[in-house]
């Protein structure tokens, strides 16, 4: 009788098994195999088994010799589901036993198959087992299939396998099967292939081409659009074009590059790839038609040009700033008014650009000339503006300052998707000259109406000087009537020099009168050559009384022999009366020892040698402040009662005549006005 260690000994012989080949066991090197068949859900035909199962199949004939029960022992030794048949002399099969694992994987009771149990093996592997053992029998070789079985764990599916064992004259006499479950393995290789099922189809349904690469280069997986762009590369290749490396074979040296390389189609289109790394050593290449994007960033690129070009030809300051204050983009203007260049003011903060440029905030009206008066800027109040602006999407005007210009800046809100404020900008005019000539023009309205007033003045003088003049005429004939009754005798002189004093004073009052009823009338004056130094006399004669009263003294430096001049001699004399006058208001709050006023002739040549007379009046006062550049405009006065009119009558009348009239500051202090006359030689009229 056998025994288990002979049996063990006879299966381990025959099958040529190794302690490797059963699960768990040993160490070693593994068998070869062939890839497994995949598990399908019906049954496959002809299906070979795994290598292992084959290599176990093959060398069964030495069970060939062992009894049923000896070979149920051997059976239940198997480390896996295993049964075996018996062919027939009529052509039968008959299930000699199933092992224990069977049962179990069949969820079935029984230690062994009996005669009286011919169906059993077909209860357990389906129907078509008969079929698959009776080929496996005619041909004499090992055959496999898989088939989709409901046991009491569910539908399961299994991997079956069967091979003939032969007599000594090798006849196959019997069938030894072995059965395992798959179904997890199924599973996950079903869950597997409906995944690549997807990735294939989401691949293969995109516009961007994608090709996969083997360690080897060789190309394992291309999508549509990576073929269409490979095909059109090829017949870019063949019409004499370099064809793209991803449509030939792979180069020798495979580098990573990460970065994009470009092809250009016969067509004119623009092809872009770009190569990643597989963790297996392979490479993925993704293809893509950039003409669009190209021809996108071309537009793009060329707009922001056409519009850089625009604004830099605006006579405006334009920032663009983002949400976060930084300057995005500066115009010409904008930055030569900053006096920074377009790489110092792009990328920085909007308050670190003012504050670098020197800007200030303006707060004062201009006039030409003048500069503005500027508050330190506070770069904090001009994120705040900023923050503002972004928040309530409504513009914030301010007035800027820097080296005298005036800047009439604007932080307007740039829309963005759906209303929001993506950007501001900052666009400002340099208002300068225009503040400086709207501050003039309300300076010129305001003279124009005080212009008529005077007009209306000046109508109501020349009807005034009209009625006074009758009532002088009989002043001047009644004193000289009364000076002609006063008798010879020293007794009457004082009299008879008061009387002279009153006509004299009478007749200038007359002349006067007449020449305010000329100028009003614009009729025509008489010139006559005059001597300065006699008309500063009769000036000094009357402007005594007043300089004494404001304690004020006189000195007169006249210079001999000065060149007549030719002029109209009332005028002349209400230039200078009209001088001495301005140094009497000047001197009114100095001291009383320090109040003086000098009166200065003398002959000086001009600039083309011809003699000219020149009149200055000095004084001792405070003299001129700022207002000296202003001190010849009309209606300009320091006095808070004067009307700004008596230097520029003067300037009128020394002009009329020829001549120029300046205003200084001498070296020792005070003021001084000076004109300068042409000596004259002939009689002339001034209309």
């Amino acid at each position: 009788m056998v025994t288990s260690s002979t049996l063990a000994s006879s299966f381990e012989t025959a099958f040529r098994l190794t302690p490797q080949a059963l699960p768990g066991g040993g160490t070693g090197p593994e068998p070869q195999a062939e890839p497994a068949s995949e598990p399908d859900a019906e049954p496959v035909f002809g299906m070979a088994p795994d290598a292992e199962t084959a290599s176990m199949l093959n060398g069964a004939d030495l069970l060939a010799t062992l009894d049923h029960r000896d070979l149920s022992a051997m059976l239940d030794s198997w480390p896996s589901a295993a049964f075996a048949v018996e062919l027939l002399p009529d052509g039968g099969m008959h299930t000699i036993t199933v092992n224990g694992r069977l049962r179990v994987l069949a969820n079935t009771d029984g230690e062994s198959a009996a005669e009286d149990e011919p169906d059993f093996l077909a209860a357990m592997l389906g129907p078509e087992a008969e079929t698959y053992c009776r080929c496996c029998a005619d041909s004499g070789q090992p055959l496999g299939w898989q088939a989709r079985r409901r046991t009491g764990m569910g539908e399961r599916i299994w991997r079956i396998a069967v091979g003939p064992v032969r007599d000594h004259e090798g006849v196959v006499i019997r069938l030894i099967g072995t059965v395992d479950d798959v179904t997890d393995l199924w599973r996950e290789r079903t869950a597997l292939r409906a995944n690549e099922a997807r990735l294939k189809a989401a691949l293969e349904a995109l516009d961007e081409g994608v090709a996969v690469r083997d360690r080897a280069g060789h190309l394992v997986f291309s999508n549509p659009a990576f073929d269409r762009l490979r095909s059109a590369l090829t017949l870019t290749a063949d019409s004499g074009r370099e064809e793209h490396s991803a449509a030939t074979e792979p180069p020798a040296e495979r580098a990573f590059d990460p970065d994009a390389r470009t092809e250009r189609l016969g067509d004119g289109r623009t092809v872009a790839f770009r190569d990643h790394p597989c963790p297996d050593g392979g490479i993925v290449t993704i293809g893509c038609d950039v003409t669009v994007r190209q021809q996108g960033d071309w537009k793009a690129r060329h707009s922001r040009a056409a519009g850089q070009a625009l604004l830099d030809h605006v006579d405006a300051l334009i920032l663009t700033i983002s949400r976060s204050g930084i300057v995005l983009t500066v115009n010409r203007f904008g930055a030569a008014w900053l006096g920074l260049t377009p790489d110092a003011v792009i990328g920085r903060r909007l308050a670190a650009v003012l504050q670098a440029a020197g800007v200030a905030r303006a707060e004062s009206e201009l006039r030409r000339g003048d500069l503005p008066d500027a508050a330190s800027l506070d770069t904090a109040a001009v994120d705040t503006d900023l923050s503002a602006v972004i928040a309530a999407a409504r513009p914030c005007r301010r007035d800027l300052a820097r080296h005298g210009r005036v800047l009439a800046a604007c932080l307007q809100p740039i829309p963005g998707a759906f209303g929001a404020v993506s950007a501001v900008a900052l666009i400002g005019r340099d208002v300068t000259d225009q503040r400086a000539w709207e501050t003039e023009a309300r300076a010129s309205q305001a003279a124009l109406i005080h212009c008529q007033r005077v007009a209306v003045m000046g109508e109501m003088a020349a009807a005034i000087a009209h009625e006074l003049r009758q009532p002088l005429t009989s002043v001047i004939a009644n004193g000289h009537a009364a000076r002609s009754q006063l008798p010879a005798d020293k007794t009457w002189h004082a009299v008879a020099s008061a009387i002279d004093e009153v006509c004299r004073d009478a007749e200038r009052a007359a002349a006067i009168l007449q020449g305010i009823a000329a100028f009003v009338r614009r009729g025509a004056a008489t010139r006559a050559r005059v001597c300065i130094n006699e008309l500063v006399d009769r000036v000094t004669d009357l402007v005594r009384k007043d300089l004494e009263r404001h304690g004020i003294a006189l000195i007169l430096d006249l210079a001999d022999q000065l060149p007549v001049v030719v002029a109209h001699a009332v005028e002349i004399e209400q230039v200078v009366v009209n001088l001495v006058r301005n140094s009497t208001a000047a001197l009114a709050q100095r001291p009383a020892d320090e109040r003086q006023v000098v009166i200065v002739t003398e002959a000086v040549a001009g600039d083309d040698g011809r003699a000219r007379v020149r009149v200055a009046v000095e004084d001792t006062g405070p003299g001129f402040g700022p207002e000296l550049q202003r001190l010849f405009t009309a209606f300009e006065t320091t006095k808070p009662d004067g009307l700004g009119l008596g230097l520029v009558i003067c300037r009128t009348i020394v002009e009329a005549h020829g001549g120029s009239i300046i205003a200084e500051v001498p070296h020792a202090g005070g003021a001084r006005v000076s004109f300068v006359l042409p000596a004259g030689e002939a009689e002339r009229e001034r209309g």
